[in-house]
């Protein structure tokens, strides 16, 4: 009876003992786990990129539209981590998939106004600055007394106007610093992609005669004679084929409705790449470049066509896209294809 006892004991104690390694084993593993997830984010909830895209390939990605190192997409992610804690739903919706669609997207947009160069991210407008071409300033050519009031193209998405420069500077300072000194987005990389993300994330108002004066010299006419489309104008040259139906939206919220692509090319370059009559639509870095490039950063990434349908691919909100997009190629050879998406007639 007594060795019976002890042998009882004993097995009870190796059952315990297994079972306070067993749970330690699990412990461990589930600490490790829940240490992971924490680092996928930053501590206002923001993403931390460098973690959540590890192991992707970005560079080969980015081949179609311009070599960029390891190195530098290394940092980028480090940036654009620390720039986006104050806009935390960017590519952060608690879809996997969609976020990465919407980085995607990002990505090719921002390839298409600078195809990562001149000095990327804080790049500046081509043959700016020059005061009387490059102020784009409602208030007039403050630059002649000031050349720093200036408000061309700076940083990934290329900011733009003294108005979107205040916005952004009330957004991310709380004050005005960007609208007396816009050349502090020529040199912080953290603030160039800032203003990257806050236009993306803020709501844009698009649409209405296109293309712009610069590639249509009726856009100015037809705005101040029949300022509300073509309905009842009597204007022969104002016509539907000139115009794109005024919406609003933000680029963040297209990539996670119905709009996705096409609608964030109209938001960003709607009068040059959506109009119904544009003539850039085939041109590099334009609406079926940029088409394109969105899918085949998606396959890049492991996520598949983001379309069933390739001939013509469902482009929605980018009138000119819309039924003239044949991605086949891309389908039969989704990883290697290059200029592998046609214009459809």
């Amino acid at each position: 009876m007594f060795n019976i006892k002890i042998s009882q004991s004993i097995g009870l104690v190796l059952i315990f003992t297994t079972l306070l390694i067993t749970g330690g084993i699990f412990m461990n593993a589930l600490k490790k786990e829940i240490n992971q997830d924490d680092e996928m984010f930053t501590e206002t909830g923001s993403r931390n990129f460098s973690v959540w895209l590890k192991g992707i390939n970005i560079p080969k990605s980015l081949e179609h539209i311009a070599y960029v190192s390891q190195d530098r997409i290394d940092q980028w992610l480090v940036d654009i981590t620390n720039a986006s804690k104050q806009y935390p739903t960017f590519c952060n919706t608690g879809d996997d998939k969609l976020d990465k669609y919407e980085f995607a997207a990002f990505l090719t947009i921002i390839g298409s106004e600078t195809e990562f160069t001149y000095g990327f991210p804080c790049t500046h407008e081509q043959g700016c600055p020059d005061c009387t071409h490059c102020s784009y300033n409602t208030n007039g050519l403050q630059c002649l007394t000031d050349d720093k009031l200036q408000y061309f193209g700076r940083g990934p998405v290329q900011l733009s106007w003294n108005y979107n420069y205040a916005d952004f500077s009330q957004s991310y300072f709380k004050d005005d610093r960007l609208v007396k000194n816009p050349t502090l987005l020529d040199s912080n990389t953290e603030l160039c992609w800032a203003s990257a993300v806050w236009f993306w994330m803020e709501r844009h108002d698009y649409g209405g005669w296109c293309m712009p004066q610069a590639g249509w010299d009726q856009h100015d006419t037809c705005d101040a004679k029949c300022p509300n489309g073509p309905s009842g104008c009597q204007l022969s040259q104002c016509s539907d084929a000139h115009w794109l139906p005024r919406k609003q939206g933000s680029c963040h919220d297209a990539m996670h409705s119905s709009g996705s692509i096409g609608q964030v090319i109209n938001i960003i370059n709607g009068g040059y790449d959506c109009c119904p009559t544009t003539t850039y639509f085939a041109g590099f870095g334009h609406t079926l470049r940029r088409t394109e490039w969105w899918a085949t950063i998606v396959v890049n990434w492991g996520l598949g066509l983001p379309w069933t349908q390739v001939d013509p691919v469902p482009i929605n909100e980018c009138p000119r896209a819309v039924g003239h997009i044949n991605c086949t190629p891309l389908k039969d050879n989704p990883e290697n294809c290059w200029t592998c998406c046609t214009e459809k007639n």
